[in-house]
């Protein structure tokens, strides 16, 4: 079994000072994403790589 990269397209709501808010959607395309962006101002889109390995993720911190 092996693991996998995809490129995710998060919509993120962010208030008119520029700090982020509510996520609302997470799009595999980014035309989908920028719909949602546009249709929800003010929204961004921010880029983010999903992967899914063999192996466990392992907790950081004590």
């Amino acid at each position: 079994m092996s693991g996998y990269q995809t490129k995710v397209y998060i919509v993120q709501k962010y208030d008119r000072d520029g700090s982020p808010g509510e996520i609302i959607a997470v799009k595999l395309t980014f035309a989908s994403a920028h719909q949602l962006a546009k249709s929800n101002a003010p929204a961004k889109v921010v880029f983010a790589i999903a992967d899914k390995s063999v192996f466990r993720n392992v907790p950081v911190g004590p």
